[in-house]
C-alpha cells in the first residue's frame, strides 16, 4: 500500500491479487485489473478528451456538451454501426454506417426503415399547434412523377399507390390513384386542375 496524504486515507493499494485500487478520502474510487480501468460506484471520470478502442459502461451515461458544442459518433467516417437497444428490441435504433441507412426497430434495408412485429404499425406525426405537415419532395423540371405513397403486402409486393406528377411548365400538379392488376400498376383515378378522370372501367356509386 502506497499512502499519498498526511491523514492516510488516500492511497494506491493491491489488497487483491491482480488488482490495483485507488483510494481517495477513505473509499476505493477507481480500479485497475488486466486490460481494464473501472470507476467504482459513486465515482465519475471527467475528461476533456477520451480515446479508447473499447469502452464498457455499467449504469447511466450522461453527456453535457459545452454551450455551442456538439456530440459526434464516428467522426472518422469509418464503416461502423451505431445501435441502441430497448427492453424488447435489440435494434430499436440502428444506424448502418456502411450503407448510410437508419432503422427504427430493425436493421435497415432502405435509407429509412421502421419495423414493428405488432398488428398495428403506426407512424405518428403530431403538431401541437394544430397544423401537422408531411412534405414529400421531388426534383423535376419536366413532366414526370415526383413522389409515391405505396402500399405493399410482404408476400405480394405493391398492391396500390398514390402517385403525384408535375404537369406543365407552370408546375401544375396531377394525382393518380393506381391499383395493381396482375403485378402491374393501373390508373384507377386521375385528378388534375381541370378534370377527374376514370381511365378504365366504370365509376360506380352504391351497389
Amino acid at each position: 500500500k502506497l499512502t499519498l496524504d498526511a491523514n492516510a486515507n488516500t492511497s494506491i493499494h493491491a489488497s487483491t491479487d491482480d488488482q490495483i485500487d485507488i483510494e481517495i478520502a477513505g473509499a476505493d474510487d477507481f480500479r485497475f485489473t488486466a486490460n481494464t480501468f473501472s470507476a467504482l460506484a459513486g465515482s465519475t471520470i471527467a475528461a476533456q478528451a477520451l480515446t479508447a478502442t473499447s469502452l464498457s459502461l455499467t449504469g447511466g451515461l450522461t453527456a453535457t456538451p459545452a454551450a455551442d458544442g456538439h456530440a459526434v459518433f464516428n467522426e472518422g467516417s469509418v464503416d461502423a454501426d451505431f445501435r441502441v437497444e430497448s427492453d424488447g428490441n435489440e435494434n430499436m435504433l440502428f444506424v448502418d454506417g456502411g450503407n448510410n441507412r437508419v432503422g427504427i426497430g430493425a436493421v435497415p434495408d432502405t435509407l429509412f426503415h421502421t419495423y414493428t412485429s405488432s398488428n398495428d404499425g403506426i407512424l405518428k406525426h403530431q403538431a401541437t399547434g394544430g397544423n401537422a405537415i408531411i412534405d414529400i419532395y421531388g426534383n423535376r423540371t419536366g413532366d414526370a412523377d415526383i413522389g409515391h405513397l405505396r402500399f405493399q403486402n410482404a408476400a405480394n409486393g405493391a398492391l396500390a399507390q398514390v402517385r403525384v406528377e408535375r404537369s406543365g411548365a407552370d408546375n401544375t400538379g396531377k394525382m393518380k390513384l393506381q391499383v395493381s392488376s396482375a403485378g402491374s400498376m393501373t390508373d384507377l383515378l386521375t385528378l388534375d386542375v381541370a378534370d377527374v378522370t376514370v381511365p378504365t372501367g366504370n365509376l360506380v356509386f352504391g351497389t
